[in-house]
């Protein structure tokens, strides 16, 4: 799971499954949340989560993963059937909005700034699998 951006740093994407091939993508453009405009979600022909794109990714994630191409880690719960995938360490307090795909089942955290620092998917089946292979199990 890396951020990859384009060589001007504009533009980046987060793969959550390098296996996966983009088939279906959801553009998000909800006026009410400026701050999320510009990003996509790309599903593959299972309806899995493969793939962010950002179209501002200066703004809309964390400066670090853009500086050395990092990724975040993964977790996922069993019992309750849910993974979350922490682009930045943060508690709860750092989460100012939380912005949910309902159809999907994936929410999109944000912090004050508005930028990406977490996405949780409430129903697994959604999560790539192998994103859920390299999780740390809770």
């Amino acid at each position: 799971m890396l951020v990859r951006c384009d060589r001007h740093g504009d533009r980046a994407r987060l793969t959550l499954d390098d296996g996966a091939a983009v088939r279906d993508r959801f553009v998000f453009t909800d006026p009410r949340h400026r701050e999320a405009g510009g990003i996509t979600l790309g599903f593959d022909d299972d309806r899995h989560l493969v793939a962010i794109e950002l179209a501002e990714a200066a703004r809309q994630v964390p400066a670090r993963l853009l500086a050395d191409g990092g990724g975040g880690r993964a977790t996922y719960d069993p019992e309750v059937g849910a993974a979350y995938v922490y682009l930045d360490e943060v508690d709860s307090d750092g989460v100012a909005e939380t912005l949910p795909f309902g159809e999907w089942g994936v929410s999109l955290d944000l912090d004050a700034n508005g930028r990406v620092i977490g996405l949780e998917f409430q129903d697994a089946d959604v999560a790539p699998a192998a994103l859920l292979a390299g999780a740390q199990m809770l």
